[in-house]
Protein backbone atom coordinates (compact mmCIF):
# COMPACT_ATOMS: atom_id res chain seq x y z
CA UNK A 1 0.00 0.00 0.00
CA UNK A 2 1.23 3.55 -0.49
CA UNK A 3 1.18 5.88 1.81
CA UNK A 4 -0.04 9.23 -0.08
CA UNK A 5 -2.36 12.16 0.97
CA UNK A 6 -5.08 10.20 -0.05
CA UNK A 7 -4.64 7.17 2.95
CA UNK A 8 -7.19 9.35 5.42
CA UNK A 9 -10.07 8.97 2.31
CA UNK A 10 -8.88 5.71 1.59
CA UNK A 11 -9.12 4.13 5.23
CA UNK A 12 -12.57 5.69 5.85
CA UNK A 13 -13.64 2.26 3.80
CA UNK A 14 -11.97 -0.22 6.37
CA UNK A 15 -13.12 1.09 9.37
CA UNK A 16 -13.79 4.54 11.60
CA UNK A 17 -11.79 3.51 14.31
CA UNK A 18 -8.69 1.15 13.14
CA UNK A 19 -5.46 2.35 12.19
CA UNK A 20 -5.09 0.90 8.35
CA UNK A 21 -1.26 0.70 8.67
CA UNK A 22 -0.89 -0.69 12.47
CA UNK A 23 -4.43 -2.78 12.63
CA UNK A 24 -4.88 -1.35 16.05
CA UNK A 25 -7.83 0.19 17.69
CA UNK A 26 -8.49 2.48 20.52
CA UNK A 27 -9.68 5.83 19.25
CA UNK A 28 -13.18 6.57 20.11
CA UNK A 29 -13.47 9.61 17.75
CA UNK A 30 -12.11 9.50 13.94
CA UNK A 31 -10.52 12.79 14.05
CA UNK A 32 -7.84 11.44 17.13
CA UNK A 33 -7.28 8.45 14.31
CA UNK A 34 -6.99 11.00 11.67
CA UNK A 35 -4.46 12.97 14.06
CA UNK A 36 -2.48 9.67 14.75
CA UNK A 37 -1.82 8.57 11.23
CA UNK A 38 -0.93 12.29 9.90
CA UNK A 39 2.19 12.63 13.06
CA UNK A 40 2.85 8.47 13.19
CA UNK A 41 2.80 7.27 9.67
CA UNK A 42 3.39 9.86 7.37
CA UNK A 43 5.76 11.96 9.92
CA UNK A 44 3.95 15.22 9.59
CA UNK A 45 5.07 17.76 11.84
CA UNK A 46 3.78 21.20 11.15
CA UNK A 47 4.42 22.81 14.40
CA UNK A 48 7.64 24.84 14.43
CA UNK A 49 9.30 26.13 17.50
CA UNK A 50 9.45 30.07 16.99
CA UNK A 51 12.55 30.41 18.86
CA UNK A 52 15.59 31.43 16.24
CA UNK A 53 18.16 28.56 15.81
CA UNK A 54 15.47 25.90 17.09
CA UNK A 55 15.12 23.01 14.62
CA UNK A 56 12.34 20.92 16.14
CA UNK A 57 8.79 20.65 15.06
CA UNK A 58 5.79 18.85 16.75
CA UNK A 59 3.05 17.07 14.89
CA UNK A 60 0.44 18.84 17.98
CA UNK A 61 0.41 22.53 18.74
CA UNK A 62 0.05 22.26 22.44
CA UNK A 63 3.83 20.11 22.78
CA UNK A 64 5.06 22.77 20.71
CA UNK A 65 3.99 25.62 23.33
CA UNK A 66 5.13 23.60 25.86
CA UNK A 67 8.37 22.85 24.73
CA UNK A 68 9.14 26.89 23.76
CA UNK A 69 7.90 27.60 27.66
CA UNK A 70 9.90 24.80 29.07
CA UNK A 71 13.24 25.72 27.00
CA UNK A 72 13.02 29.37 25.52
CA UNK A 73 11.34 31.40 28.26
CA UNK A 74 12.36 32.02 31.39
CA UNK A 75 8.73 30.80 32.71
CA UNK A 76 9.96 26.88 33.33
CA UNK A 77 8.07 24.23 32.58
CA UNK A 78 4.49 24.43 32.63
CA UNK A 79 3.99 20.56 34.45
CA UNK A 80 5.98 21.43 37.18
CA UNK A 81 3.91 24.81 37.87
CA UNK A 82 0.53 22.51 37.30
CA UNK A 83 2.49 20.32 40.05
CA UNK A 84 2.58 22.62 42.45
CA UNK A 85 -0.67 24.15 42.79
Amino acid sequence: MCICASVLQWSCHVSSTVCVFAGTSGWARRNNLDKHIRSVHQGMRPFVCPAGGCARAFSRKHDMQRHFQSNHTNMGSPRRKAASK
